[in-house]
Formats: structure tokens, sequence, C-alpha cells
């Protein structure tokens, strides 16, 4: 089948329409771009100096919300969750 030309008076009566960028959110994991799958916290020194592993919950006492469950993993934010690991110290899954 031949292509038909197009018709520009047919195109005027169309109405305009926007097109939105698309966006293509990265999967469920802890690297940078990624959406957080959970809230993570590290606790606090009285300082507020991070200390101790990545929890998965609320620590008691003092501590900071590192990334909201969702929420585009950033670059500073990975350097928070990439704790060295610790022969006492596990990470607390909620």
């Amino acid at each position: 089948m031949a292509r038909q030309p197009r018709n520009r008076a047919a195109d005027a009566d169309m109405p305009h329409q926007a097109i939105r960028p698309q966006e293509y959110a990265r999967g469920v994991g802890w690297a940078v771009g990624d959406r957080a799958p959970s809230n993570a916290y590290r606790a606090t020194d009285t300082d507020g100096v991070p200390v101790g592993p990545v929890l998965y919950e609320a620590p008691a006492g003092r501590g900071t919300l590192i990334v909201a469950e969702g929420t585009q993993i950033s670059p500073h934010a990975a350097r928070l969750l990439d704790v060295p690991p610790d022969d006492d110290a596990e990470p607390v899954e909620g």
C-alpha cells in the first residue's frame, strides 16, 4: 500500500498535544540512582556523627534518616550506606 501524503489542512484541525518526556525509574536496590526499597537509618553519637551499621528501622536514641523508601539514592546517601563491615555489627532488617 502506498504511503499517503500528509494533508496540512487536516493537521490544523487536530489539537496540539504536549509530549511529556518519559521518565524511567531504575530498579529497586541500593546503588546510586536506584529507588530505595526501604527506609535506611544510621545511629548518631552525641555530636551527630553517624556510627554503627545501617538500620532499616529508626534507632532508639539519636539517629538520622539516610534515605526514605521509594526515593532516589544520591551519591551522598550511597556513601553513608556504604558502611565497612564490622565483626560485631550486622545490619538489622525490619
